[in-house]
């Protein structure tokens, strides 16, 4: 096989998994997507063929830097380093594991079996990148399936990484399925067999799910919601305009469709832009703005968003989250809250604790620390965010 034609199928995989992937992608392509990787992972696996040991690792980082440029580009509206960062990082993460993976067979199976093994470390990978400070899944394989909840809702069992197990075996039955028909005349009968497995793969979790789908019952007292989205642009005039221009237009949307029935109003995590300090929040004149608003409508609970801000106790001064006063001495943190506020005058918050990295926190690695000047700005407080100590339902 030529150069070309493993940059042509790199390509195409990369092509692939961006075409399936949500909201506009035409998400059945995921099953096929890998396929072309496999191919050349098979070709360069081959025991008699000496090919260098990085071109592996070099194919698969095309396909998933294409994937992860197509579907994720909307970063580089916020900054060019992120953006490319956050491709350039993702991506050498995804090439990593599939060349552990073409290394794991080619060693132990001598390259004529061992896919299962790309499932062990695929799950692994993404397992451990949803609780590392790195995080960043937008794009693991069971997210896939996002515009097609009919398909999945066996994901009450499983989670998301039954998505990804689904995936990942559909392209392995596929890929195996269409190299028994290239040697239909040895390989007929496991041509039959591979086709006949990737067919019932498909079919089983659709109809299991369709079953469950269309038995669910609703249950409970139904409860009316708004949710406002006031359509500021997150970049420049939510931050151009008045504090109180931004609160009044949230709640008078909320107001404009509210009737009696209505119990909970929730608005964005930047409907509150003046500074709230949580330790004097009776100052925040739109904190007092929203309880007014829930003492002229009593039936109603609103869960609004803001940046807000604590001081560090001298214990603490050395946590990475601390941020240190410009202009006198002392430290303090920044957090990313929702607040609930009723008609009883209870304020309730929360601060977030799934941050986006390089956006609300840089990782805490002391080689990184320096960095944090440079986090990605996609609106709101950025840099290192402090989360609470403990889980906290809110």
């Amino acid at each position: 096989m030529k150069r070309i034609h493993l940059l042509g199928l790199s390509i195409l995989s990369g092509l692939l998994l961006s075409a399936a992937w949500p909201e506009r992608g035409f998400v059945p392509l995921i099953f096929i997507a890998l396929v072309p990787l496999f191919f050349v992972q098979d070709y360069l696996g081959n025991p008699e063929l000496k090919v260098k040991r990085g071109r592996m690792f070099l194919y698969s980082w095309l396909a998933f830097i294409i994937w992860n440029s197509l579907t994720t580009w909307w970063i580089w509206n916020s900054t060019e380093i992120g953006g490319v960062a956050a491709i350039f990082l993702n991506s050498l993460f995804m090439a990593t594991i599939f060349w552990l993976f073409h290394f794991t067979k080619k060693k132990l199976y001598n390259n004529s079996k061992g896919f299962l093994i790309l499932i062990f470390y695929w799950l692994s990978w993404e397992l451990f990148h949803n609780n590392w400070d790195l995080t960043w899944t937008w794009l693991h394989f069971g997210h896939v399936f996002a515009t097609k909840p009919v398909w999945i809702q066996w994901y009450e069992y499983t989670g998301v990484p039954g998505g990804t197990v689904w995936v990942l075996l559909m392209n392995i039955l596929i890929f195996n399925a269409i190299k028994a028909l290239m040697q239909w005349k040895l390989q007929a009968r496991r041509a039959g067999v591979m086709v006949v497995a990737a067919v019932l793969t498909w079919m089983i979790p659709v109809i299991v799910s369709n079953t469950i789908y269309n038995n669910y019952e609703e249950t409970g007292e139904a409860v009316e919601v708004i949710v406002v989205q006031p359509n500021f642009d997150p970049y420049s005039e939510q931050y151009e305009l008045p504090a109180s221009t931004i609160i009044e237009r949230n709640l008078a949307l909320a107001a404009s469709v509210m009737n009696s029935k209505t119990a909970f109003i929730v608005s964005p995590e930047s409907a509150i832009q003046d500074e709230i300090w949580m330790e004097h929040t009776q100052s925040s004149a739109s904190l007092a703005y929203v309880r007014d608003f829930v003492r002229q409508h009593p039936h109603v609970a609103v869960v609004i968003g803001a940046s807000t801000f604590s001081l560090v106790p001298k214990a603490e001064e050395g946590h990475f989250a601390a941020r240190k006063f410009r202009n006198y001495e002392g430290h303090y943190f920044a957090h990313n809250t929702a607040f609930y506020i009723d008609s009883t005058d209870r304020l309730s918050h929360y601060h977030k604790s799934k941050l986006t990295p390089g956006v609300e926190m840089m990782p805490s690695w002391s080689i990184l620390r320096p960095l944090q000047k440079y986090a990605i700005d996609l609106g709101g407080t950025i840099g290192s965010l402090r989360v609470d100590d403990k889980p906290n339902c809110f």
